[in-house]
């Protein structure tokens, strides 16, 4: 009995030890992956995830290819990916507990119509431009079912389309930038700030509202609106997508208010950047943090090469814009070329900008708190670093 009992037990031991054994050597759990990120590869745009900026470099292994130019906009754990400028279909990704993304299908418009910006009104209706039509197309992101169109074709300035660009909802209105544009780069002569005030709840035009101290403001694919605290709202003008730096600036539309602030222009072109010893023109996206702080790039012309080389001109500076005090502050990071100038989100306290920059492709951190910024890419990608998004 005595042996049986020894053998019994030493195979309960081994059986304890090879237990052990195997779980010392299973998988290790995968890091939940807090980061979605657009790399651009030539013609190619490339979305995927990762888990934080631990990770010295990312690649395109196991990310989705889209076509150049696609762009994300963001509810709740739904993704969609319109392609703007380069085609006519809106992508839709899934991201799930762990963070990782999946593709759910799309939803197409007819021909040339440039899906643009998109606003959700909440998980069953949301709003995208249809920039090359002239109309708001009103959809279902989570069916991808089609609902309806907003004609805003009667406040074309001449072309039957005004180029719809940026919109925002508010208090169950919606405000659609008007671009009005002649070519690429320039608007029919004449057009200032044009904003469609649209009223959710039938879904009709109200009225567009107009102000010629700026150029259009909200440029498709080019620019952000904002809603502070103060459920203010500001449209920001390039002066043309920069080639008219005069009319730059920042207009705003105060809550409870369907019209121009006739008291608010800022005009970042004409404001001194501290820290910097030169003039800085304009900004190509948006990030805001609150509290009246929004961080972007902005464009120093003693950097840019005539006629500008957007793929090598090291030229767009990474700064704390205040919109309250109307300031502007330079942040101790690398210059990056046009291309790499459009990334920036906010993760554990500190800024991230996605920057095409001498010492590397990649991320690089800035700290509001301490003024600590990288030198070098926290984690370096796989081509241009176009978009990132942090999820907490």
């Amino acid at each position: 009995m005595k042996i049986k009992f020894f053998t019994i037990s030493a195979c309960l031991v081994l059986l304890f030890v090879a237990c052990d054994k195997d779980d010392n050597n299973s998988v290790p759990q995968e890091d939940t992956r807090n980061f979605f990120f657009i790399n651009s590869v030539d013609l190619s745009a490339y979305a995927g995830t990762f888990s934080d900026m631990s990770k010295p470099s990312i690649d395109n292994s196991d990310a989705y290819e889209y076509p150049f130019g696609i762009y994300p906009f963001v509810h709740g754990n739904t993704i969609l990916l319109p392609e703007g400028t380069k085609g006519d279909i809106i992508h839709k990704l899934i991201r799930n507990n762990e963070g990782k993304i999946t593709q759910s299908g799309s939803l197409s418009f007819e021909q040339g119509a440039r899906p643009g910006e998109i606003t959700f009104l909440d998980k069953n209706t949301a709003y995208a431009s249809l920039n090359g039509r002239g109309k708001m197309a009103i959809f279902d992101p989570e069916t991808l079912q089609k609902k309806g169109e907003i004609d805003l074709k009667e406040t074309a300035a001449v072309d039957n389309n005004p180029d719809p660009g940026c919109n925002v909802i508010r208090k169950g209105k919606m405000f659609v930038a008007l671009n009005q544009l002649q070519t690429v780069h320039t608007s029919v002569p004449g057009t200032g700030a044009e904003v469609a005030v649209i009223d959710l709840t039938s879904n009709t035009l109200e009225k567009v509202i107009k102000d010629d101290r700026t150029c259009v403001v909200g440029l498709f694919r080019h620019s952000d609106a904002i809603v502070d605290e103060k459920n203010d709202i500001y449209f920001y003008s390039q002066g043309i997508d920069g080639m008219n730096p005069l009319k730059d600036g920042f207009l705003r539309i105060k809550n409870n208010e369907t019209q121009w602030d006739t008291d608010y222009y800022f005009k970042p072109s004409e404001t001194k950047v501290s820290g910097l010893n030169e003039s800085a023109t304009y900004g190509l996206s948006f990030y805001y943090a609150g509290n009246g702080i929004a961080y972007s790039t902005l464009m120093l012309p003693s950097k840019s090469s005539y006629p500008p080389d957007y793929l090598s001109d090291k030229n767009f500076q990474a700064v704390k814009i205040n919109l309250w005090d109307k300031t502007i502050e330079k942040i101790d990071l690398p210059l990056s070329t046009s291309m790499g100038a459009f990334g920036i989100t906010e993760y554990n306290g500190k800024i991230v900008f996605g920057l095409v920059a001498e010492p590397g492709s990649g991320y690089y951190t800035y700290d509001p708190q301490t003024g600590d910024c990288s030198k070098t890419p926290i984690t370096t990608v796989a081509g241009i670093p176009s978009d990132i998004i942090a999820f907490e």
